[in-house]
């Protein structure tokens, strides 16, 4: 009797457990969903060289020794000035950039590091 009131109370325990972590996991994930639909801006230009994000503007930059791997935290996405039915581009802050000056951004399949101006 005394054995199987255990297994039951050790049953409980662990379905708490793994309740509790699931939720957690719920929150977790839907948090991160609400970041990356978050509009923080807009991209325009010719060859949509600029973004602007709370009145900051940022150009498209070739020339640094970042890569893809650089980036850190997902800031949330920017879509186009004109129609916002276009594919947004997502930003992230880039690690290593300790004044951050610059962004980096996932349009499709195509990753692009922008200088703050």
């Amino acid at each position: 009797m005394k054995k199987e009131n255990m297994r039951n109370r050790l049953t409980k325990k662990v379905n708490i457990v793994v309740t509790v972590m699931l939720a957690l996991l719920m929150i977790i994930g839907i948090g991160k969903i609400i970041r990356a639909n978050k509009v923080i801006g807009t991209y325009y230009g010719t060859q949509y060289q600029y973004i602007a994000i709370d009145g900051v503007v940022y150009e498209a930059d070739y020339s640094n020794d970042y890569s893809s791997s650089d980036r850190d935290k997902l800031l949330g996405k920017v879509v186009f000035v004109n129609d916002r039915s276009y594919d947004p581009m997502y930003v992230w802050t880039v690690k290593g950039d300790p004044d951050n000056e610059y962004i980096y951004t996932l349009w499709v399949y195509d990753g692009t590091f922008y200088k703050r101006q």
